[in-house]
């Protein structure tokens, strides 16, 4: 982050009370005692599971030069000291917080991409910042921060040299999407797919795509262009009201970015062609033949050559447990267990059917957020299990119990067990694993399959 003068950050805050006693920059902004640094803006921000509020005294012990916090909070508590520290009285911190990051990359003066989408955020975020760092100084969001909390923070990680920054978008609530595109009003913005997820806070797949056509409407109001996947229905119900400039990717005829020939190799990678021109990929699964090609579209649409664009595809790499494909033992491992929803659930049975094996395990953890149709869509994907070249679905979670039971019913000869240990999970994996044999990692976040992989994992590596 570069230096930023306190008058800039009086100049948002407007602060209600407080006091600005000592002319120190701010060098870093930090919403986590654990990790401030000396120097950096401490913003006491309400979350999920605990509130910065209660750590104000640690920042300022740890050499925060500015101190936000919310109303109704006692500044008298704070005991400053010696220490050069700044307090300001805000009437909603994370608002500050978001309003800061904006003023932010205002200052600096580069462009901005954001992707949005139900699955592929990173690695499509990921794939662009790849592909434009070749030609420009890149940054983008780091690992998955993407909400109202996660989105600031990567701003502030650019810096006077960034030409273009990348951002991811997730939402969990209506209006979540309309803030971050203010907070860091994208010139290009990617809209990737929208399937069922987040229908906890949702409560159904109408409003995710209601949500998601956020970015849209701010995209139309600035005139902005937009990178749609055109392979996807509701993105393509979507499109028939944008009004901003927008180009398209997928298989469709009449794609802008056509994508034919698609195969996938032995090991799972794909290849492809778009505009025929042939891509080979080294990265598995039938879904990061489009998430490479919409992150070609963006890099494009920023301003790279499109042939430039195409030799780069093949240095493209997936991010920690999204579709990881490697072999311990003789025993190939797909490692999915970052987060799961219904249709990202679908694309990672299709390559592990794609994928040679005598025998295909699947351990499947429950999907998380799907609210009141969290039943419906575990039953449905268990239906679909059942139906596939799965020969022993294995179910951690009471959600994915119910996968487990429709499976059974099937007609299939798969076989299913269920446990609600990971340490049972890599007892069984061991005990009935086999060299050539596949095994498969999916769920979401909460579940924690790699804890059972690393179990089972760990006894391979003794044998």
């Amino acid at each position: 982050m570069e230096l930023m003068p306190v008058s800039e950050v009086i100049e948002i805050a407007k602060p209600s009370n407080g006091f600005t006693l000592y002319d120190t920059p701010v060098r870093g902004v930090s919403i986590d005692t654990r990790t401030l640094k000396p120097g950096d803006l401490f913003i006491a921000v309400k979350g999920q599971s605990t509130d910065g509020h209660l750590f104000v005294q640690d920042a300022v012990q740890k050499g925060a030069s500015g101190i936000v916090v919310q109303t109704p909070f006692d500044t008298e508590q704070i005991n400053i000291g010696d220490r050069h520290s700044n307090i300001y009285v805000v009437r909603d911190s994370l608002e500050f917080l978001g309003n800061l990051a904006r003023l932010y990359l205002k200052k600096l003066g580069c462009r901005v991409i954001c992707v949005t989408g139900t699955n592929g955020k990173t690695s499509v975020k990921d794939f662009i910042v790849k592909i434009l760092s070749e030609d420009y100084f890149t940054t983008g969001t780091k690992g998955n921060f993407n909400n109202l909390y996660g989105l600031p923070l990567s701003i502030f990680e650019a810096n006077c040299w960034t030409e273009v920054a990348v951002f991811e978008m997730g939402m969990s609530a209506m209006g979540e999407i309309a803030r971050l595109c203010e907070i860091a009003q994208p010139e290009i913005g990617v809209l990737n797919n929208i399937s069922a997820a987040h229908l906890e806070g949702l409560g159904n797949l109408e409003n995710v795509i209601r949500a998601k056509a956020e970015m849209l409407k701010f995209l139309s109001e600035k005139n902005k262009p937009a990178v749609i996947n055109i392979d996807d229905e509701n993105v393509v119900s979507l499109s028939r009201s944008i009004k901003c400039p927008y180009v398209t990717v997928g298989t469709a005829p009449g794609a802008d970015f056509r994508i034919t020939d698609i195969a996938i190799n032995d090991i799972g990678n794909a290849r492809f062609e778009i505009n025929g021109f042939r891509v080979e990929l080294n990265i598995p699964g039938f879904h990061n033949v489009s998430n490479s090609a919409i992150a070609l579209a963006a890099a494009v649409a920023y301003g790279t050559d499109f042939k430039r664009a195409l030799t780069l595809l093949p240095a493209l790499r997936l991010p920690e447990m999204r579709c990881t494909v490697y072999k311990i033992g003789g025993i190939s491992i797909i490692n999915d267990a970052y987060n799961a929803n219904p249709q990202s659930v679908r694309e990672a049975i299709k390559l592990l059917g794609s994928l040679k094996a005598n025998r295909r395990f699947m351990v499947l953890g429950d999907m998380l957020e799907l609210g009141d149709q969290s039943e419906f869509y575990h039953r449905k994907i268990g239906n679909e299990i059942g139906r596939s070249e799965i020969n022993h679905l294995i179910t951690f979670g009471e959600m994915a119990k119910l996968s487990g039971e429709e499976a059974a019913k099937s007609g299939s000869a798969i076989v299913t067990s269920h446990f609600q240990y990971h340490h049972d999970i890599a007892y069984l994996l061991n005990s009935e694993a086999r060299p050539g044999d596949l095994v498969l990692f999916k769920g979401s976040r909460g579940m924690k399959l790699e804890t059972a992989l690393e179990l089972f994992e760990s006894k391979i590596r003794k044998i």
